[in-house]
């Protein structure tokens, strides 16, 4: 089972484990993340074991792309999946975004996957038929006396099921309706969630996902580690990294990179050096000199094969400056076919 954190994801993990203790013979539950896999991936194919797994490192990605093993996974709304990682880990906005993306990273290897069954929050049926098919997918023997008493605790009664979010409200802390998220998260919040998640959340059922935009809100401050870059930054002084982050993961592929920046023209002729990471690793470097100040924009062509770290930008002067103002008002990635 892949799911990151979600209300439906705690969901379905809270069956999951129910339905292996309940199977004739039971049959063991391992979490796996990335950095805990089995280094023995094969071993799982017709073995009594099943594994939950939130952030799939690259052995369990390659497993689930190469259809040997069952897979159940679970898309939940990007926002209330930000949401509720931000309520059930006392963190903020973007810790909540990092652990997202870090399990939607893998989501590339489930499109047309004969293996996958995709359990979503969209699902119009009822939880019964949801238990149903994570027993029957996960080819888990219930003896009726224990698929009753399961359908009873996930779904309720037999002859008048929940719907799925009568059932998820039932079980799950910290949920909260789709249709009041206005009340529990911002606006703002709510946009970066779409910006940064949705495209890669889609990625589950289609390698087409759009566009993937991270906005400056998700960047931090040179000049002030840890906090949020402000909108307006001052480059007055030494050479100095002005603006890094976000620690998104990011799906593999080749990816068309677009920044929109601005300059003072006091910071005219200034070199400056945006570098993206990973896995510590210079995977792409941008050197630009603004000949005017006012707003620009450029692209240009990143490799990246890494989903399981994250990448982190600087953005930085290369030289000191007298005085200036820049913006860095977004970087965008829009996959490249093939």
């Amino acid at each position: 089972m892949i799911s990151g954190s979600s209300v439906l994801g705690q969901w379905v993990s809270d069956l999951v484990r129910e339905a292996c203790v309940r199977a004739t013979p039971p049959v063991d539950v391992e979490i796996a993340d990335r950095d805990q896999a089995p280094a023995d991936l094969g071993r799982i194919e017709g073995a009594r074991r099943t594994l939950i797994v939130t952030h799939p490192g690259r052995r369990i990605a390659d497993a689930v792309a190469g259809a040997r093993i069952p897979v159940v996974a679970v898309l939940d709304d990007p926002v209330d999946s930000v949401r509720f990682t931000k309520a059930a880990a006392g963190t903020d906005v973007l810790n909540a975004l990092r652990l997202s993306t870090s399990c939607a990273a893998a989501n590339h290897v489930l499109p047309n996957n004969s293996a996958v069954t995709l359990v979503h929050r969209a699902f119009q049926g009822s939880a019964l038929e949801i238990v149903a098919l994570v027993v029957e997918h996960l080819r888990l023997d219930l003896e009726p006396t224990n698929l009753q008493a399961l359908i009873e605790a996930f779904a309720g009664p037999v002859d008048a099921p929940w719907s799925l979010e009568t059932a998820l409200e039932r079980r799950v802390p910290h949920y909260v309706r789709l249709d009041h998220l206005a009340d529990t998260i911002t606006a703002d919040e709510a946009m970066l969630a779409r910006q940064v998640l949705s495209p890669m959340v889609l990625g589950a059922i289609s390698h087409d996902i759009g566009i993937i935009t991270w906005p400056s809100k998700v960047f931090l401050s040179g000049d002030k580690p840890n906090e949020v870059a402000p909108a307006v930054a001052d480059v007055t002084g030494a050479a100095r990294i002005i603006y890094y982050g976000p620690y998104f993961h990011l799906p593999p592929g080749t990816w068309q990179v677009r920044l929109i920046l601005a300059f003072s023209m006091e910071a005219r002729g200034t070199p400056f050096r945006l570098t993206f990471y990973c896995d510590n690793k210079a995977i792409a470097k941008v050197l630009l000199r603004p000949s005017d100040g006012g707003a620009f924009e450029g692209t240009f062509t990143m490799q990246h094969h890494d989903p399981e770290h994250n990448i982190e930008v600087h953005f930085m002067n290369d030289e000191g400056t007298i005085e200036g103002h820049m913006a860095l008002g977004q970087v965008t990635f829009s996959r490249i076919a093939g």
